[in-house]
């Protein structure tokens, strides 16, 4: 087994408003933070006065802090462009290992690509279910034309429609992007804005990289930290050994289903386009150590979906 890194996060927009009410109201946001321990289990319990959070400087109120256990839903995105051919097999059983081990309760939907979409199946539609994703993903990729990664993700991205705490995409892809029109930086602001988190399959060529590969790489790890999600790298030794494999991915399953949603708020008049910082307290207050905290770098929008 190789690594897994976790993290989670979102976007901030300020907003503005001649009405105090709407102001106040603004100042409230709920925020998708992933708590792990050492093994990589969801801490359970947190309540909101075990977590100090600081805007700048400004501390910040935890008003409420509720877990989610009921899923959420995912983008199952796979690049299927040319540099990919030699990948297909380790992408066909890793994806397809995630619809039918992580598909309850997670809602999910399928987008294929190259250097133009190429399939899609709407997340959270009635219309199919596990097996019509499944069918799609052991068909051959048709192997052919540049990758549009960018592109595909603002299109995944959008298929959500309203955001709702949790949202995320699940990429297959080496990284390497040169048909896009929408860069890295279009890409965090949507997905920052809508709080989306992105989770990555990295299969990367560490051995033989390309100059395209090692700049797509590092790109593409920055946004899965600025999302929250969770970068897992593997390769064909580790699909051979069936239980670390389901070790390897069960970092990425549990946090899309299993996560925090915190209600806090920001400080009156504080600027928050700033970086907040978020840190889990002990019984005495101190901060906890020996965990995994992912959240958000930035506060999502102040006009939310809302879980109170």
């Amino acid at each position: 087994m190789k690594r897994f890194s976790l993290v989670a996060l979102i976007f901030c927009v300020s907003c503005s408003s001649s009405l105090a009410q709407e102001t106040n109201a603004c100042q409230t946001r709920d925020v998708t933070v992933n708590v792990r321990d050492s093994k990589g289990e969801l801490m359970t319990g947190l309540q909101p006065a075990s977590f100090r959070a600081t805007l700048g400087r400004q501390p910040m109120r935890v008003l409420a802090s509720n877990i989610v256990v009921s899923g959420s839903r995912v983008v199952l995105l796979l690049d299927l462009s040319a540099s990919m051919n030699p990948e297909w097999d380790l992408v066909r059983s890793a994806a397809n290992h995630f619809v039918v081990n992580a598909s309850a309760p997670l809602r999910i939907g399928l987008v294929t690509f190259s250097d133009h979409i190429i399939e899609t199946l709407n997340v959270g539609s009635s219309s199919h279910d596990i097996h019509d994703i499944i069918e799609r993903i052991t068909k051959p990729p048709d192997g052919k034309g540049h990758t549009s990664l960018y592109d595909s993700m603002a299109f995944a991205a959008g298929l959500f429609q309203k955001p709702l705490p949790g949202d995320a995409i699940y990429v297959f892809t080496d990284g390497g992007d040169n048909r896009s029109k929408l860069n890295r930086g279009d890409v965090e602001r949507l997905l920052l804005s809508r709080g989306i988190r992105l989770f990555w399959f990295d299969l990367y060529d560490r051995y033989f990289p390309t100059e395209q590969g090692q700049e797509g790489h590092v790109d593409v790890e920055d946004l899965v930290k600025k999302s929250g999600g969770i970068a897992v790298t593997a390769d064909d030794a580790t699909l051979t050994k069936g239980q670390e494999f389901n070790k390897l991915v069960s970092g990425i399953y549990d946090s899309m289903k299993n996560f925090y949603v915190l209600n806090v708020e920001t400080p009156a008049g504080a600027d928050d386009n700033h970086a907040w910082d978020l840190q889990v307290l002990d019984d005495q207050g101190k901060k906890l150590k020996g965990i995994w905290v992912f959240y958000p770098k930035r506060l999502p929008p102040c006009a939310t979906t809302s879980l109170h």
